[in-house]
């Protein structure tokens, strides 16, 4: 009869779903040792069935930690499969173990692979975010010459693919060695192959014409509003530089390839653009970095919305749950820059049952309105704005100078 108190699991000690752990050789000899004891009935519980089986389970374990130099210990296990997707909401790769309930991010990722540089060190303090817009630019035009150039000689999109990923690794200073490259430059492939396939059917002729020099112009001024003042973007800010992009210039077969490759780096690799250049003491004076009262309106921080599409005086944006309730929070970036919020429609959803807002001139705070209750459309001149609802709802958001 069994006298020990360890229960014996059910499944075999082989059995799938099985798990890859890596350890020193000679750790493995130690823990061999360790386990010895579970080797006599005195260690398990259960039945004398039970008991009996979990004794050969652990004769099968050590012998499968003896095998360690004919099978590298993980090979013993089979291997796990994977399959991707492209998260539409951030643009970033995701993978999933178990067919697709739970997604969780690539590590192979770009994101997760580029080591960020230094925020650029330049002469003059008052420039340093100006000579960062302004070499992220010179870089941002060196991946449309390079677009330009493969579309001019790839036969299919794969080809096009892969000769634009092979130039994003210089460009977003991505370092690597051996066959890692490989697997960097496929989840590349794979990031930007759905936004360059417009371009690849419209052809070069069409690519060229579209980025004349104001549409190339226009990146200085996007990347100069939506920088921090040291130069560098976080998540937040290159959402907004994308956004202020699109904003700026006309849409576009050719404008959707390269801020494609541009957002495969994410922000890491926009601020390494930006780290390095040529660019000194350049003047950003020209860059009206408000514009129509819409267009000054951003999400406030991540996790509290997404814009989904702006246009003249409005924006339509979706909420993201926090808990069980459903936020969209905006503000203006600054105290002092307000608008009025005119109208708001409810497009889909769940609408939204409570409302904040904060009054011009006092220091927003993230999750905390200045007031919260009956907002007067069109009344109130405001630097932030939040919605929130028993649920996800998507929202028409109309905004004008203030009263």
């Amino acid at each position: 009869m069994a006298t020990g108190t360890i229960p014996v699991p059910l499944p075999a000690i082989d059995e799938s779903p099985t798990i890859s752990v890596c350890i020193n050789k000679d750790w493995a000899h130690t823990l061999i040792g360790q386990i010895w004891g579970l080797r006599y009935p005195e260690a398990w519980g259960g039945t004398l069935e039970e008991n009996r089986r979990a004794r050969a389970e652990i004769k099968n374990l050590i012998d499968m930690l003896m095998r360690e130099d004919e099978c590298e210990m993980s090979i013993c296990c089979e291997p796990q499969i994977y399959i991707y997707r492209i998260n539409t909401d951030t643009g970033r790769m995701e993978r999933s173990s178990d067919g697709g309930t739970v997604w969780t991010p690539d590590p192979v990722d770009p994101l997760h692979v580029i080591v960020q540089q230094p925020a650029p060190v330049r002469d003059g303090s008052s420039k340093v975010k100006c000579d960062a817009a302004t070499d992220f630019s010179t870089h941002f035009n060196d991946i449309i010459t390079g677009c330009s150039e493969n579309l001019g000689t790839a036969t299919t999109v794969v080809e096009l693919a892969g000769g634009i990923a092979a130039l994003l690794l210089d460009i977003f200073i991505i370092v690597v060695t051996g066959g890692a490259g490989i697997a960097i430059v496929t989840t590349i492939t794979g990031l930007i192959f759905a936004g360059i396939s417009a371009a690849f059917a419209e052809g070069k002729s069409a690519f060229d014409a579209y980025w004349s020099s104001d549409n190339k112009a226009a990146v200085v001024c996007a990347a100069f509003c939506t920088m921090r003042d040291d130069g560098t973007w976080d998540q937040v800010g290159w959402e907004n530089f994308k956004h202020k992009l699109r904003l700026a210039v006309p849409p576009g077969a050719a404008l959707d390839m390269v801020l494609t490759s541009v957002n495969a780096g994410g922000y890491v690799g926009a601020n390494n653009m930006a780290s390095y250049g040529l660019a000194a003491d350049s003047d950003c004076s020209e860059c009206d970095c408000f514009g129509d009262c819409a267009a000054k309106w951003d999400i406030m921080a991540t996790g509290y919305g997404i814009i989904i599409e702006r246009g003249d005086g409005f924006i339509i944006a979706d909420s993201q749950l926090g808990g069980s309730n459903g936020y969209l929070i905006i503000n203006t970036g600054n105290k002092d820059v307000c608008c009025t919020v005119s109208a708001l429609e409810t497009l889909s959803g769940t609408e939204p049952t409570l409302t904040g807002w904060t009054d011009c001139g006092v220091e927003p705070t993230l999750g905390v309105p200045q007031h919260v209750g009956l907002y007067g459309y069109g009344s109130y001149c405001i630097n932030y704005f939040q919605l929130q609802s028993e649920g996800n709802f998507r929202v028409k958001i109309t905004i004008a100078d203030c009263p």
